[in-house]
């Protein structure tokens, strides 16, 4: 007795759902915090099929798994289901069959809610996306390096001057696996700083040579950055073609 009711306890108050369906998926029992979910009581939810709560464009999915569930896989499974005012919840299950007496009498699970996370990865993906156009549009020498100085990720302008197909295969190289050693040797020593003192560089002028071999300038502002406990990691740099105004400079020089 003591067991058992220390078994209802935990059910009754952990945050998962717990849940028992019959063949046809109507639910048999459904823990009390369900009602987080959709508002209805413990009773309301029992005797109603699952799939009324779950989101239309899901049901084909819901059912192709609980039959999947019934045969013997065990794979967890994610869905929308409709709660309470119509809110949208993501949720994740992991189920298994619920025999009796040897035979398979519907199939028992927990129900988790996973909206947090969902929306935190969609919100990374968008990111993700935002910041790949941005290196796939800009004009200018947008680049990452890390410790080693080898690149993260550059802009793809910055990886067609340098004879790369894609921005991405610049990834894990180095200043000299993909500039001609002079030019190499400036950026590598002027980083230095950056790494040592934590730094800034700014409005500095350096040469590089583009994909055709031509001589030409860049004006560049590397910045260090930083991990959470203050050390640098790496460097965040971007560099604009001013070719056109450095000779511009040497002819009035002249």
């Amino acid at each position: 007795a003591d067991s058992q009711a220390r078994y209802r306890s935990l059910v009754e108050n952990i945050n998962d759902v717990i849940f028992s369906m019959d063949l046809k998926g109507t639910v048999t029992y459904i823990s009390p915090v369900v009602q987080n979910f959709d508002g209805l009581t413990q009773e309301q939810d029992i005797g109603v099929p699952l799939r009324e709560f779950v989101d239309p464009d899901d049901k084909s999915v819901v059912a192709t798994a609980f039959e999947r569930v019934l045969a013997g896989h065990r794979e967890p499974q994610e869905f929308r289901v409709i709660g309470k005012e119509g809110r949208l919840y993501y949720v994740r299950t992991s189920s298994r069959p619920l025999v009796e007496k040897g035979c398979v009498v519907g199939l028992t699970g927990v129900i988790s809610d996973i909206t947090a996370r969902k929306a935190a990865e969609n919100e990374l993906r968008e990111l993700n996306n935002d910041f790949v156009t941005l290196l796939e549009s800009t004009r200018d020498f947008v680049y990452f390096k890390d410790r080693d100085t080898r690149f993260r990720f550059c802009s793809q302008t910055m990886a067609t001057i340098t004879g790369h197909r894609s921005w991405r295969d610049m990834i894990g190289k180095n200043d000299f696996e993909v500039f001609p050693e002079e030019t190499a040797r400036i950026y590598r020593e002027e980083e230095q700083s950056i790494f040592n003192e934590g730094k800034p560089l700014l409005n500095k002028v350096d040469p590089y040579f583009d994909a055709q071999g031509e001589r030409r300038w860049v004006n560049s502002n590397k910045w260090p950055v930083f991990d959470d406990k203050g050390v640098v990691v790496g460097i965040f740099g971007i560099s604009r073609d001013v070719t056109e105004l450095k000779l511009a400079e040497e002819k009035l020089n002249e």
